[in-house]
Formats: C-alpha cells, sequence, structure tokens
C-alpha cells in the first residue's frame, strides 16, 4: 500500500466550523489506467519552499476504494495540493513527482469539488521493508526513438510504462516512460535483487529497438540489483548512477481510411479521443486518429479540470493535418464513449466548426422576474462559474457537442441541476427557479 509523504501531521490554527468545511473527491488510477485500491490520498496545505525538514499539514486523509475513488471530506478553506504516493515520491495532482508542476486547490466554505482524477506514479503495493540500511535502489531512465522515429507517450491502451517485475515474488513497479528514475524495493538479503523489465501500453507500429542496463540487454536478460543487505555491507560494491537506456523504433503500418493528425498540449498520461475513441499521443503533444469515417467529429484532449482542450471537425475521405485544439469551458459527460459521427450535410471536408455558445436565462417562477444574483456551472464546482447579469441572463463560451449538466445556484433558492444536450448550433435555454 501507498505511504503518503507525511513527516508529521498538524492540525493548525483555529478549528473550522463543520458546514464551513470543503470536499474533494475524485478517481485514483495507476500509469497504466488500472484503479489503484487502498492508496491513502491527502489535501496537503501548501507551504513554501517544502522541504523534507519541514512538517506538512494535512486537512484530512482518505483511502481510495476498489474503483481507485476517494472523497476528502473536512478541508478548511485555504490552498492546498491533492497528493498520494510513496513516502519518497509522492505524486501530486494532476500527476506529476515535482511539487513545482503541481496545481493550487482553492478550498471554499462549504465547496464540493469534484473530478479530481489523476494517475500515481509509483504502482508498488508493497511496503517499504523494514530494517537498517537502504531497501530501495534507484535506477535512472531514459526511453527515447529512434532518428526519424516519434515517441508515443499515450496509446489508446493507456499511458506509455515501464514495468518492473521482482523474481521471485512478482512484486511489481512502474513508472511513465517520461519518468527520469524509480526506486526498485530491494530483496532484503541474497546473491542479487533481480527484475524483468518490459514496456506496456506500445501501440501498434511501434516495437522496443533496444533495452539496455550497465551493459546487459535487457530484452533478453535480467535486470541484476544489489540486495538490501550488500548495500549495508559494502556500498563500495554498488555502481552508482546507471540508467536504463530504452530505444522505440517505428515500423511501417497498413493503414485504411483517413489519417486525422493535430497538436494539442504535452502529458504523459491524459488521452485524447475522437467521437469517443482514444488516439496516439506522442511526446512532443501531437496525435493521430487513423481510419477514420466520414462525418462531424469532436476530438478532445482529457485534461484535468480547467485546461481542457477540444474542437469539432467535418472529416471526408482525405487526410487531414494540422488540426489544433482550442481551449474548452467544459467536456461533455460523454466525452469518452464511442459515438457514430454526425452527419456533415454540407459543410465542406476538413472544416473546423466553431466552438458553441451557450446563453440562457433564469426568471422566478412565481414573479417571472429575474433574481437579484446567482451562478452557472457547466463542468462541476472545480470549473469556471459564470455569473447572471441584471436581466438574469447568462453566456458560457467554448462548448463541444455532447451532454453536459448545468447547475445554477441562488441564494433564497432551490438548487437547479438540468441535463444540456448540446449540437454544432449556438443554443439557449430558459431556467425557472423557485423557493
Amino acid at each position: 500500500m501507498f505511504v503518503l509523504f507525511v513527516i508529521s501531521v498538524l492540525l493548525q490554527g483555529i478549528p473550522i466550523a463543520p458546514q464551513a468545511a470543503g470536499t474533494v473527491s475524485g478517481v485514483l488510477k495507476t500509469v497504466d489506467g488500472k484503479p489503484a485500491v487502498g492508496v491513502r490520498v491527502s489535501a496537503m496545505t501548501r507551504q513554501e519552499p517544502l522541504q523534507a525538514t519541514v512538517a506538512v499539514a494535512l486537512a484530512s486523509i482518505a483511502e481510495t476504494d476498489e474503483n481507485g475513488r476517494y472523497t476528502i471530506e473536512g478541508i478548511p478553506p485555504g490552498q492546498y495540493y491533492i497528493v498520494a504516493g510513496s513516502i519518497d515520491r509522492p505524486t501530486y495532482f494532476p500527476g506529476t513527482q515535482d511539487i513545482a508542476s503541481a496545481k493550487v486547490v482553492q478550498i471554499m466554505a462549504g465547496a464540493r469539488i469534484a473530478g479530481f482524477d489523476f494517475a500515481v506514479i509509483d504502482t508498488s503495493r508493497r511496503t517499504i521493508i523494514t530494517g537498517l540500511g537502504p531497501s530501495r535502489f534507484q535506477v535512472n531512465l531514459r526511453v527515447t526513438a529512434e532518428r526519424g522515429s516519434r515517441l508515443p507517450a499515450v496509446s489508446p491502451a493507456g499511458p506509455l510504462t515501464l514495468e518492473f517485475e521482482r523474481a521471485p515474488d512478482r512484486i511489481t513497479a512502474s513508472a511513465p516512460a517520461t519518468a527520469t528514475q524509480i526506486l526498485l524495493e530491494l530483496q532484503p538479503a541474497g546473491a542479487a535483487t533481480e527484475y524483468r523489465a518490459r514496456i506496456r501500453n506500445l501501440p501498434k507500429g511501434f516495437f522496443v529497438s533496444s533495452m539496455t542496463y550497465a551493459g546487459v540487454d535487457l530484452q533478453s536478460g535480467i535486470l541484476s540489483l544489489p540486495t538490501a543487505a550488500a548495500l549495508r555491507n559494502s556500498l563500495g560494491m554498488v555502481a552508482a548512477g546507471d540508467t536504463l537506456v530504452v530505444t522505440i523504433g517505428e515500423g511501417a503500418r497498413v493503414r485504411t481510411g483517413v489519417r486525422v493528425t493535430g497538436i494539442g498540449r504535452r502529458s504523459d498520461s491524459h488521452p485524447v479521443v475522437l467521437s469517443g475513441k482514444r488516439g496516439l499521443v506522442f511526446s512532443d503533444g501531437s496525435f493521430e486518429f487513423y481510419d477514420v469515417p466520414p462525418g462531424v467529429h469532436t476530438i478532445a484532449l482529457i485534461d484535468f479540470p480547467g485546461r481542457a482542450l477540444g474542437t469539432t471537425i467535418v472529416v471526408g475521405d482525405q487526410d487531414i493535418d494540422g488540426v489544433f485544439l482550442d481551449e474548452i469551458a467544459a467536456l461533455p459527460l460523454n466525452i469518452q464513449s464511442p459515438i457514430p459521427p454526425a452527419s456533415a450535410r454540407d459543410t465542406a471536408p476538413g472544416t473546423k466548426l466553431p466552438p458553441v455558445v451557450l446563453r440562457g436565462t433564469v426568471i422566478d417562477r412565481m414573479t417571472r422576474q429575474p433574481p437579484p444574483s446567482g451562478q452557472v456551472w457547466i463542468g462541476g464546482r472545480n470549473s469556471p462559474s459564470y455569473p447572471l447579469d441584471a436581466e438574469g441572463n447568462f453566456e458560457i463560451m467554448g462548448l463541444l457537442p455532447g451532454t453536459y449538466k448545468l447547475e445554477l445556484q441562488v441564494a433564497g433558492y432551490a438548487h437547479v441541476i438540468r441535463d444540456i444536450i448540446v449540437d454544432v448550433q449556438n443554443l439557449h435555454v430558459d431556467l425557472e427557479i423557485e423557493k
């Protein structure tokens, strides 16, 4: 089970009333897309600089269930990191082990924020071996592409992952192909600690050209590391700084149908989908889809809340290259559900349709007058809110076709949640509220 990166837990300051506390929820997965079960997740107070000798204050701790879901409750208002992972290399939302790249979450009084889904990088399910001296060994990593080839980062099966399986107990650990190092658990004693290394989620048409560590071919051989006892007894016997080097090649691919390529955002874990079908993402942020049928398709980068990218494009019988994804206010709820393309009607192939604008008007059901104020959300409470103007109107720009859950809150009135189906045309909705 993972252990949080915590030196001590401090509940600081004046106690916050229960009704003022916030809640954060999401899904934690492993880097290969499986639910991360039994992992502790916490809201960690933002402290700068964060050093190993500084106590870390945790507002609340939760543990993921069998589906990787977690809910952190009782979080006082303030700024936090959402954190999970091993004691020596924690993972911060949205899926990084570099605290400088972690996203700060602002918790407001009474807020209930959902959608904080991310992948925990270290997937070892065992606790650290107890005892004196070192129990883990650092292996540096470098995954590259052959000259003239591209390096895939996310395939339709999931993020490209380096996986290590220890013999004979089959304990596994893994890291994204973009990681620069991994800490592998050592056997307490014996001749050596042996691991088999492999690449997971390598897309079709790509292959491992070579995989070596300290001169050993790991495609046919074993990654041999010292035992914990050997490290304690003779550190001089250990060759420090060795790097496991993996080279990925790209072969010829037979394909039929239309190819669609474009550029999104660099990521080692976030997929790109076209009409719900996952595509191939490369390390430079470019993406591609093959065998795309004609019609109107929605392309979206499944990023963390507040940074969605997407577009809608008309596909014909010719390849389309260089599609650029726009900033999107929120992604549809069904964005990852495969759906057939819509009819293009008379729209020319290659046309990029503009994002949809959703406008609405809110009135009191009894008085037929607009409320004095109010807020609208289209992507959950962790997404931006849109205020009502003096006439009860609101406007949300940058939506893709699909189904959304619109949420309206007006002081003194019943909470309103309504499903909205967005097509390729701008849309207006009327909402009535009552006390």
